[in-house]
């Protein structure tokens, strides 16, 4: 999500880009063993340079780090990171409790407001964004925390069609260097190269190769397989038929 930028005034003494260039201010991180201790732990501490740095830092699962809008909209910073793969409950619970500890909601004497995903990490190749339905996200985590970041590359080419994430374990065949690659090892697993030294003499089987490139491309052009790029190089398989 692109952040409005902010001035100078209004940036509070602790407050430092995280490791993603985000200004997350005193962030909690919620995770499933710390959402019950999470509670009264306020995000603004009286001492925020002793622990603002384990406190910024997203566990390493799919996590979205949820701001208040009441002290947003104020100049000020307050929000906590959250594991998106705990239970739904826990979800929702992480964010209540952050509300809970808001200056600014406390000052107005209410204990809930508005709020927003400010910054993700380790969605892969999908975009969050701020208002993004809390139930997609949870699913989405869970799917890149048991599959990896190709699991994000299906959601991804299926982003209105949530129904159709789970196929990805039928649908998915690996990844590769390049589409020549995919080409080389289709060609080694079919048993081709094998049928080749069985039925020619070897002095005409030593020069027998395929186009393994073309391979892949005819079944890519053909909408046999899937493609999908890796950030990076490299690429994604999948099945074209699930």
């Amino acid at each position: 999500m692109e952040q409005q930028p902010h001035s100078e005034n209004e940036q509070s003494e602790g407050d430092e880009p995280d490791r993603a260039g985000s200004m997350v201010g005193d962030a909690d991180v919620a995770t499933p063993t710390a959402v019950e201790q999470s509670i009264g732990a306020a995000a603004e501490a009286d001492s925020p340079t002793e622990t603002v740095e384990a406190e910024r830092r997203p566990p390493e699962p799919p996590s979205v780090y949820v701001a208040s809008l009441a002290d947003f909209n104020v100049g000020k910073r307050h929000g906590t990171w959250v594991d998106m793969t705990m239970p739904l409950e826990d979800i929702e619970l992480a964010i209540r409790q952050m509300l809970e500890r808001s200056p600014v909601l406390q000052a107005e004497g209410e204990d809930y407001g508005d709020w927003a995903i400010h910054d993700s990490e380790h969605f892969g190749v999908v975009t969050v964004h701020e208002h993004d339905d809390l139930d997609m996200l949870h699913d989405l985590a869970e799917g890149i925390a048991e599959h990896g970041e190709a699991f994000s590359s299906w959601a991804e080419a299926f982003e209105g069609e949530p129904d159709r994430w789970p196929l990805f374990t039928e649908a998915y065949l690996g990844e590769y260097d390049s589409l020549t690659a995919y080409g080389e090892h289709l060609w080694a697993e079919m048993g081709w190269q094998q049928v080749v030294d069985d039925v020619l003499p070897p002095e005409v089987a030593r020069y027998t190769t395929v186009d393994a490139e073309q391979l892949a491309q005819d079944l890519w052009l053909e909408g046999s397989i899937q493609l999908m790029q890796k950030p990076g190089g490299g690429c994604w398989i999948f099945r074209g038929d699930v």
